[in-house]
C-alpha cells in the first residue's frame, strides 16, 4: 500500500510561499508634538488675551486703553459731584505741594501723574483726591479746545502769592463760559468749601517751579470771586477726555487777553443747598 506523502513547507522553503511583509515603520512622537505645541500656544495667547484685558481695565488713564474702554463703552460717567458726595481728600498749600512734589525725580512724577488720572477716571473709588487750597494770581487765560484734554471750556494759568515756585492751571469744564472773562491780574481764591480742585498732572517749570494742573470736582457752579456774582459758570464733568493730548493743558507763557471774547449768554446761577444763589 503507497504511502501519502505530506510535507509541510515553511514560507523560506516552498517556492509557493507568498513573500512576508515588513511591519510598518513605528509612528514616532511626531504627532504628539505637534499638537502638544498646538495646546501651549493656545494657552500662551489666552493667558496673554487674560493679562492684556486686566491690564487695559486696571490703566484707564493710558491713552491706548482709554481710548479702547471708550470704544466699548467700558468707562464709567464721570460723577457729578456737589458739597455733599465729593470725595474726601486733604487740602495741601502751595508750600505743601512743593515740599511734596518738587524732590520727585522724571520717573516718579511720571507714575504720580498716572496715578492722579486714574483715580480722577475712576472717580475716586480706590485712592482719595489731593486737593489744593490758597490764593492765586491769575497771569494766563484760555479757551479749551478739542486738541487739549479737556475739549470744552475755559483754562487758566495762576501762580500763588504765596510761594511763587507754584503755578496751577485751572481747568473749567463747561459748554457755558462766563459772561465776563477772567482776566490777567485777578485772584483766584481756591477754598476748602466750594472749590474742591483736585490735581491732575504736576509738571516741572524752570528754576526749580511747579505747575499743577487741577480740575474742580463740584459740578454746580464755580465763582472765581464769591462776591462779584457776573462771572461763574455753571459746570459738568466731561463725556470724554482727550488722553492723546499732551499735558499740561496750557504752555507757561503769560497772555494778556486784549478784550472779551464772544461767549453765549451765562446761564442764570442756580439755587444753593439751602435756596441762596
Amino acid at each position: 500500500m503507497r504511502r501519502l506523502h505530506v510535507e509541510f513547507m515553511s514560507g523560506s522553503r516552498s517556492p509557493y510561499a507568498r513573500p512576508a511583509r515588513s511591519l510598518p515603520a513605528a509612528r514616532g512622537d511626531a504627532g504628539l508634538f505637534w499638537w502638544t505645541m498646538a495646546i501651549f500656544v493656545l494657552l500662551a495667547l489666552t493667558t496673554f488675551s487674560w493679562l492684556s484685558s486686566l491690564y487695559i481695565f486696571r490703566h484707564p488713564e493710558k491713552p491706548r486703553n482709554y481710548r479702547l474702554l471708550a470704544k466699548f463703552e467700558k468707562l464709567p460717567p464721570l460723577k457729578k459731584f456737589n458739597e455733599r458726595t465729593v470725595p474726601q481728600g486733604k487740602f495741601h498749600t502751595a508750600e505743601d505741594i512743593f515740599s511734596k512734589y518738587s524732590r520727585f525725580t522724571d520717573g516718579e512724577r511720571a507714575v504720580q501723574n498716572d496715578l492722579f488720572k486714574r483715580s480722577y477716571i475712576r472717580n475716586y473709588d480706590d485712592a482719595p483726591p489731593v486737593y489744593v487750597r490758597g490764593h492765586y494770581r491769575i497771569y494766563k487765560v484760555e479757551n479749551l479746545t478739542e486738541a487739549q484734554p479737556f475739549t470744552s471750556g475755559l483754562v487758566v494759568r495762576a501762580r500763588s502769592v504765596d510761594l511763587p515756585n507754584v503755578s496751577i492751571e485751572f481747568v473749567f469744564p463747561t459748554d457755558s463760559l462766563p459772561r465776563e472773562r477772567l482776566s490777567y491780574g485777578d485772584d483766584l481764591v481756591l477754598d476748602t468749601n466750594e472749590s474742591f480742585a483736585s490735581v491732575l498732572h504736576i509738571s516741572p517749570l524752570p528754576e526749580n517751579s511747579l505747575c499743577l494742573t487741577v480740575v474742580p470736582l463740584t459740578y454746580n457752579y464755580f465763582s472765581v470771586n464769591p462776591a462779584d456774582a457776573r462771572r461763574y459758570t455753571v459746570l459738568h464733568p466731561p463725556a470724554r477726555l482727550n488722553m492723546n493730548a499732551p499735558w499740561p493743558v496750557t504752555d507757561d507763557a503769560p497772555v494778556a487777553p486784549s478784550g472779551p471774547p464772544e461767549v453765549a449768554d451765562a446761564p442764570e446761577r442756580p439755587a444753593g443747598p439751602e435756596g441762596k444763589r
